[in-house]
């Protein structure tokens, strides 16, 4: 995906259901005659439209626009992909990263300073021997509702927020429908990144 992002919100005369209905407002009074001037402008108004226009001979590729914020942002994604794994994957940074979203220090996964592996830990802040447990249920291929009494849970929605979307947005785990992801036959997997870091993490753990 590329995303262009605009300090600024929309004119208050711009309605944005209706971006691809030629309107136009001008900004800087200054730069956009300039613009006008020298060929970068063909018609006020006209941006979006020509745009969308132009990625119809490229149906791989959606156009998206937002107003976030005090921002303006269009977005060019390509649909269906597909992220190609890096083979040379930082594992170590990789823990850290989990660490940080679980509340849990990576350089102390074996070290006799830092609280034994044997511990349950909590469902605000789980051990890494129960995401050990928990990445391990899903290299079996697992539903939500395995994983969920893998750990003791009983919230759908909060163990979705407190577990599944992270792992799955760091890539270490992957739906088996992604285009359903709330489908009942829905199944959680490991990446090959995810299936490398449970072999690190169990090899920590057991040099405990």
């Amino acid at each position: 995906m590329i995303e262009i992002t605009s300090p600024g919100n929309l004119p208050p005369s711009i309605d944005f259901s209706e971006m691809q209905s030629r309107q136009s407002d001008i900004r800087n009074r200054v730069i956009a005659p300039i613009f006008k001037h020298l060929g970068l402008i063909d018609q006020w108004g006209n941006g979006l439209k020509i745009i969308a226009n132009e990625l119809k001979s490229y149906q791989e590729i959606e156009l998206k626009w937002f107003e976030r914020g005090l921002q303006f942002q269009v977005q060019f994604i390509k649909k269906n992909y597909k992220p190609t794994l890096d083979q040379n994957i930082d594992l170590e940074e990789l823990g850290s990263k989990i660490g940080s979203i679980f509340g849990l220090n990576w350089h102390q996964v074996s070290t006799k300073s830092a609280p034994s592996w044997h511990q349950v830990g909590t469902k605000l802040t789980p051990s890494w021997y129960q995401l050990e447990i928990l990445l391990s249920t899903v290299a079996k291929s697992s539903t939500l509702i395995e994983l969920l009494n893998t750990l003791g849970w009983k919230d759908k929605s909060k163990f979705r927020s407190k577990f599944i979307h992270p792992l799955l947005e760091l890539h270490v785990i992957r739906m088996s429908l992604p285009d359903k992801p709330n489908s009942s036959q829905q199944k959680y997997l490991l990446t090959e990144k995810g299936v490398k870091f449970v072999t690190l993490l169990k090899s920590k753990l057991n040099q405990e």
